[in-house]
C-alpha cells in the first residue's frame, strides 16, 4: 500500500481542519481514482491504495501542490510506499520550497 499522509498544523481551529479535509478530499477525487481521506488523528489525514490508485495520489499531491492557503496550514506530509519503503520520503520538504518562491 501507497500513502500520503498530510499533518496539519496543531494551532488550526477544528473548522479550519475542516475545509482542508474536504479540499484534500476534492484533489483526491480526479481523473485517475477517488480516495477518501482517513483522519487518523485531528491534524492527520491519510490518503492511501494498492498500485492501481498511484495515479490518483499523485494527482491529488500535484493539486494540492498548487494550492498555497493548502499548504500554509501543514507541518509536515509523507509519502509511505509499505511495499518499497526505501521509497519513502517527506513530499513537505519539496512543497515548503514553493512557499518561499
Amino acid at each position: 500500500m501507497q500513502k500520503s499522509v498530510i499533518y496539519f498544523k496543531r494551532t488550526l481551529p477544528e473548522k479550519v481542519i475542516q475545509l482542508l479535509v474536504s479540499i484534500s478530499n476534492d484533489a483526491f477525487n480526479n481523473r485517475e481514482g477517488k480516495i477518501v481521506g482517513n483522519r487518523e488523528s485531528t491534524y492527520c489525514l491519510s490518503y492511501g491504495g494498492d498500485e492501481s490508485m498511484y495515479g490518483c495520489l499523485q494527482l491529488g499531491m500535484l493539486e494540492l501542490e498548487d494550492n498555497k492557503d493548502f499548504l500554509r496550514c501543514v507541518c509536515d506530509w509523507k509519502w509511505i510506499d509499505e511495499e518499497y519503503p526505501e521509497e519513502n520520503y517527506s513530499v513537505w520538504r519539496i512543497m515548503e520550497k514553493s512557499l518561499k518562491e
